[in-house]
């Protein structure tokens, strides 16, 4: 049958995957608050302070990105191939070890060692994002990817303060324990690994795999385990439920939405076999739909390409303004910084991560729901702009008023918060939206490798750029405000590439005409 209105979203599915998130933002963000005291304790790099501690600290802070930049294309294209759920399981047992080993670094090698396995072993992020895609159509899919973000967003807040609360307990709260004065970051690393152990078994139960259903009016049909073969049963919201042949298939078949047989459909399919629902009076029958084109040729096509640039672009900014607002709010005011202490940084940071999650929950969906995809990429570009302007001469009202210095500073990063929220979710879903459903896997690794290229390269452009301007002594806009105007730059590209990004990217592939 076919369901008229918003299609329910998968909730078992959905949790899992956010779970699933939730682990990995954890995981990848929980060694932020100590890794400056963790280079100073590698005795053989003879860094003697914190302060001389950032070349090191980000070169291992970039090795996640940088691994999952290789690696990324090639999960994505497993993903394609194998079930998800394998996938899902063997990344997050990777991440468990890799955690560990971390935790257990004695030299800088061996943690620098740790974090590029995870990034290579786990590409969970890449292929979760092409789960979410197959389990969600048109109609509820901006709602899904902002409960992902949603996920996303607990994790950035919270592993960096579970990092930090319970790093170097021996220091931090006078535990004197030979293990843990010998591996003061044991107890974090473990505490990620336990999230993802414990992710593991909800993945098994609920990461159940579908089949493709193309075309927005479609409902998803799920391998459900609980079913008898040649068996299946319709759930409450429509959608068939069955348990497939084993041995794998990768062929199509056209069902009559009118006359579908369920017996005759589940014994008809296997994993990987592709549903298109028709509404021809002929009952099931087993023919092969028209393709659109080459798969391999639309990943180099202009529009996918466009996509990825404009993906680039975001995540680039955004990890250059992480890194430019830490230098800039420590700086000196005499130099146009804020000379902020930890805690006043820690404010702004927690308002944007509150901003972050909110966003994700209750203003994104709406605002693609309402403009689409790419209308909301465009407006997050235009958020960011000026978020981004109006922040950085926050140091300039300092000077004359604290209170007003403040109220720009957090309105603007609110602003600026919102519009990369809006940026990155609105990436992700034209990403999808730009690939037929057989190939979501491996576009969204693309896309993952290319976010990971500018995670590893941005924070060494940042820092070493906000240096030099710093100390230039030019005069503004040539100073630090230099940081400010670039990371506009990269946005005001994205908006202008934008412009070119044809309004089918608002809807799924499979929902257009073919020819």
């Amino acid at each position: 049958p076919l369901m008229s209105g918003p299609t329910p979203l998968p909730i078992p599915q959905l949790t899992a995957v956010a779970l699933l998130t939730l682990a990995e933002a954890f995981s990848i963000t929980m060694i932020y608050p100590f890794i400056a005291f963790m280079i100073v304790g590698f005795r053989e790099l003879g860094v003697e302070t914190e302060d001389e501690a950032g070349s090191w600290a980000g070169l291992l802070g970039s090795m996640f990105a940088f691994a999952q930049f290789l690696s990324a294309p090639i999960w994505g294209w497993a993903s394609d191939r194998l079930p998800r759920r394998t996938i899902f399981v063997f990344g997050l047992s990777c991440s468990i070890a890799a955690l560990l080993l971390f935790g257990l670094a004695q030299t800088f090698l061996m943690a620098v060692g740790a974090r590029f396995l995870h990034g290579l072993t786990n590409g969970n992020i890449a292929v979760s994002k092409a789960y979410l895609a197959k389990i969600t159509d048109d109609t509820n899919r901006a709602q899904g990817f902002g409960i992902i973000g949603f996920a996303f967003g607990i994790g950035f807040l919270v592993g960096p303060l579970i990092g930090g609360v319970l790093s170097d307990p021996a220091q931090q709260y006078g535990l004197h324990n030979a293990f843990l004065e010998k591996f003061p970051y044991f107890i974090p690393s473990a505490c990620a690994a336990c999230v993802s152990l414990v992710t593991i078994p909800i993945v098994l139960r609920y990461c159940k795999e579908p089949t493709e259903l193309p075309g927005k009016e479609c409902m998803p049909i799920l391998v459900d385990p609980e079913c008898e073969e040649g068996h299946p049963r319709l759930a409450s919201d429509g959608r068939w439920l069955f348990r497939p042949r084993l041995a794998p298939r990768r062929s199509w078949h056209s069902v009559a939405c009118d006359t579908v047989s369920g017996s005759d459909l589940a014994k008809r399919l296997s994993y990987g076999d592709r549903i298109r629902l028709s509404q021809t009076p002929n009952g099931c029958n087993m023919e092969p739909p028209c393709p659109h084109g080459s798969s391999r040729s639309l990943l180099i096509k202009p529009v996918f390409i466009t996509v990825n640039v404009a993906y680039f672009l975001i995540a680039l900014m955004q990890v250059l303004n992480i890194e430019v607002f830490a230098l800039w709010a420590a700086a000196s005011p005499e130099l146009g910084g804020l000379g902020f202490e930890p805690g006043q940084i820690g404010i702004v940071l927690s308002v944007a991560g509150v901003t972050l999650v909110l966003w994700q929950l209750f203003v994104f969906a709406r605002l693609c729901n309402g403009l689409g995809a790419v209308g909301t990429y465009k407006l997050g570009c235009v958020m960011v702009i000026v978020g981004i302007l109006c922040e950085g001469i926050a140091s300039y009202v300092l000077e004359s008023s604290v209170a007003g210095a403040w109220a720009i500073l957090l309105t603007f990063d609110i602003l600026k918060v919102g519009g990369v929220v809006s940026c990155f979710t609105s990436c992700n879903i034209m990403v999808n939206n730009a690939v037929p459903m057989s190939e979501i896997g491996t576009a969204t690794g693309v896309s993952q490798s290319v976010a990971s290229l500018a995670r590893a390269v941005g924070p060494f452009i940042g820092g070493q750029l906000f240096t030099l301007t710093l100390n230039s002594g030019q005069p503004f806009p040539l100073n630090f405000y230099f940081c400010f105007l670039l990371q506009a730059s990269l946005l005001a590209t994205g908006g202008l590439l934008a412009l070119t990004l044809p309004s089918s990217l608002n809807s799924s592939y499979a929902s257009r005409p073919s020819g």
